[in-house]
């Protein structure tokens, strides 16, 4: 790809070809660089950032204190029996607005249910227990606890608490000899290779998964950086690593501009300019760097 001169909203130094290509997947591709943004200057809070869709979450990054509660419904509340959930799977409404855009290019209808979504304290005690009582019977009383420790993590160290985070079961019939558990069926193997498209990631890698072979952990972070994650064949710590290095991507959609992405470190806000009109999303990494997603063409 030639040198490539940006006017409007997205002015200032060129994105040029050297070496730009990060990776190229399904006809998207990622480039290093963006433009300089000529736009509103936008104060973006701590808060916002704490409520973005890339927070990584674990025994190694708890969620800080101050991380305000996401506001989630239970997703047959909002959509009714639309979407093959349990009873109280909740989430963020974009998280299942997403999941409504998926069932609309293909169906859903049967061998899949959506599980657990956002969960409290208690839901996660309750799931620790579960997970306890079942390891218990293979294992040691020792074992079966840190087993269970590590399959669920408690309280502010599990990602099911941001109200982005999913697990789904598969159902048969099982494709015969496929050791990924997303592979066993073919709305699972739809999803494997599509989820991206509508803002959703595989979490972990299946062999990451503590072995539980009914259950699939996914994750929302929107089209923008699920698309990047894709075509960089990344998780998302990965991502955090290469967006930490690069600090500015493009990503392109065939020959199209579809998103500008920018990293910053930030623990307490950010400063960034947005132009009218164009879509955006922000969040923070929970380590003090930020990310955000500027839709090129005003829309994700």
């Amino acid at each position: 790809m030639g040198i490539i001169i940006l006017t409007g909203a997205f002015q200032g130094k060129a994105i040029h070809a050297v070496s730009p290509v990060l990776g190229v997947k399904n006809g998207w591709s990622v480039q290093r660089g963006a433009p300089e943004i000529q736009g509103r200057d936008l104060h973006i809070t701590r808060q916002q950032l704490l409520q973005g869709t890339l927070l990584l979450v674990s025994k190694d990054y708890p969620l800080p204190p101050d991380f305000p509660a996401p506001n989630t419904r239970t997703v047959r509340a909002m959509v009714g029996a639309y979407l093959p959930v349990w009873e109280d799977t909740a989430l963020l409404a974009e998280a299942v607005y997403a999941l409504c855009e998926m069932k609309l290019d293909y169906s859903l209808d049967s061998g899949i249910t959506f599980t657990r979504g956002a969960l409290s304290y208690a839901q996660l005690e309750e799931w620790q227990h579960q997970a306890f009582e079942r390891l218990f019977k293979v294992n040691s009383l020792q074992e079966a606890l840190r087993l269970a420790e590590s399959s669920v993590p408690g309280g502010m160290e599990n990602e099911h608490r941001t109200g982005y985070a999913l697990d789904i079961e598969l159902h048969p019939p099982l494709s015969m000899g496929r050791a990924d558990p997303l592979q066993r069926n073919a709305v699972g193997q739809w999803m494997d290779e599509n989820m991206w498209r509508y803002g959703w990631i595989r979490r972990y890698d299946h062999e990451k998964e503590n072995g539980d072979c009914e259950g699939i952990h996914i994750r929302y972070t929107g089209k923008a950086h699920a698309a990047a994650m894709h075509v960089l064949n990344v998780d998302l710590e990965e991502y955090w690593d290469i967006l930490r290095q690069e600090k500015k991507m493009t990503v392109y959609c065939g020959d199209e501009i579809y998103a500008f992405l920018y990293c910053a470190p930030s623990s307490n806000g950010w400063e960034i300019a947005v132009p009218d009109g164009h879509e955006y999303a922000v969040s923070a990494d929970n380590t003090g760097w930020a990310a955000a997603a500027i839709a090129a063409g005003g829309n994700f």
